[in-house]
C-alpha cells in the first residue's frame, strides 16, 4: 500500500514526513550512549570511533549520522562523564538502604605499580568500589587497614549501603587487618576469601611425590615451543602451573595433567628427541 502524500497547512506543498523516519535530538544522544556504552563494556580503542569504516557500518543503519555519531574526542570525554554518571546511578539505585559486604584485594598491574582495589557485594552482584594505586606506600596491615576503612566509609556515604561484612584473603598481613577492622566496628562480619582456603588446602592435601612430577611435566609442555607445538597439534589443553597468589590454580594444574596425560604419552612414544627421554616420569604419574 502506497503511503499518501501531505500537504503542508501553512505553505500548501507537498511534504515527505510519511516516507522518512527522523532523528530526533532525544533519540540521537540515547543511541550515542548506547554505542559508547558497547566501547567501554568491551574495552575497544577509541580510535575504532574515527575509523572510516566504522562511520559507513553506522551510515548503512542510519543515513546521515555515521561521523557525527561517535569519535574518540567523545568517547574520552562527554560521553564518558555520561555514561559514568548512569552507571553510578544504578548502583545507587541498587545498593540504597540494603546490607552488603566489601571486598577488598590488592595486586600489582602490568607496569608493577601496587593496586588495592575494593568492591561492594549485594543481593548476588558484585560492583566496583575503588581502585587505589597505592604510590610509593607500603602495603602493611596498617595501609591495608586504612584503605579498608576508608573503603567502608565511602560504601556507606556515597550508596546509602549499610555496610555489615568485610572479605579479603588470607594472608597473615590481611588477617591483621581483619583483626583491626574488628576492633574498629566489632559488629562488622569478618569473611576469608574461600578460594583462597580451597587453594591452601590443596596444596597441603596433595602429595609433593605427586605434585612434583606434574609441576615439571606442565613446565616441560607450557615453556619449550616444540613441545608446546606437539601438545597444540593433538589438541591438548593449555598446561597450567600452581601459583600461590592464583587461587585454584592448584586444581587447574591437576585437571590439565588428567586431561592431557593421553597426549603426552602419545607424545612420549611418537618423538625420538633428546628432550623428551624424561618423559618416562608420565608412567610414574599413571601409575599414581
Amino acid at each position: 500500500m502506497k503511503k499518501q502524500c501531505k500537504t503542508s497547512s501553512v505553505t500548501g506543498k507537498f511534504v515527505i514526513d510519511g516516507f522518512v523516519t527522523k532523528t530526533t535530538d532525544e533519540a540521537f544522544a540515547h543511541m550515542q550512549r548506547k554505542w559508547a556504552n558497547f566501547f567501554y563494556t568491551n574495552r575497544l580503542s577509541f580510535l575504532i570511533a574515527d575509523d572510516p569504516t566504522f562511520h559507513e557500518a553506522i551510515e548503512s543503519t542510519r543515513p546521515g549520522i555515521g561521523k557525527k555519531l561517535l569519535s574518540r574526542k567523545l568517547l574520552s570525554g562527554r560521553l564518558l562523564n555520561e555514561v559514568a554518571e548512569d552507571v553510578e546511578g544504578s548502583i545507587r539505585s541498587h545498593l540504597k538502604e540494603k546490607m552488603a559486604v566489601v571486598c577488598q584485594d590488592g595486586w600489582s598491574n602490568v607496569n608493577r605499580e601496587p593496586i588495592v582495589g575494593s568492591s561492594i557485594y549485594c543481593d548476588g552482584k558484585t560492583f566496583p568500589l575503588d581502585f587505589l594505586d597505592g604510590g610509593s606506600a607500603k602495603k602493611t596491615a596498617d595501609y591495608c587497614f586504612q584503605m579498608a576503612k576508608q573503603s567502608i566509609e565511602r560504601a556507606e556515604k556515597d550508596y546509602n549501603t549499610c555496610v555489615i561484612g568485610f572479605v579479603c584473603d588470607n594472608e597473615a598481613k590481611m588477617k591483621s587487618v581483619r583483626r583491626s577492622l574488628q576492633e574498629w566496628r566489632p559488629q562488622l562480619l569478618m569473611f576469608g576469601c574461600s578460594a583462597h582456603y580451597l587453594n591452601l588446602v590443596e596444596t597441603v592435601a596433595t602429595p609433593q611425590q605427586i605434585m612434583g612430577p606434574i609441576v615439571k611435566i606442565n613446565r616441560f609442555f607450557r615453556e619449550h615451543h616444540q613441545p608446546s607445538g606437539w601438545l597444540k597439534e593433538k589438541d591438548g589443553m593449555m598446561p597450567q602451573l600452581p601459583n600461590n597468589t592464583r587461587w585454584t590454580s592448584q586444581r587447574a594444574a591437576l585437571h590439565t595433567v588428567v586431561r592431557n596425560h593421553p597426549k603426552y604419552v602419545e607424545i612420549r612414544d611418537e618423538q625420538d628427541h633428546d628432550s623428551v627421554r624424561f618423559i618416562p616420569s608420565i608412567q610414574t604419574l599413571g601409575n599414581c
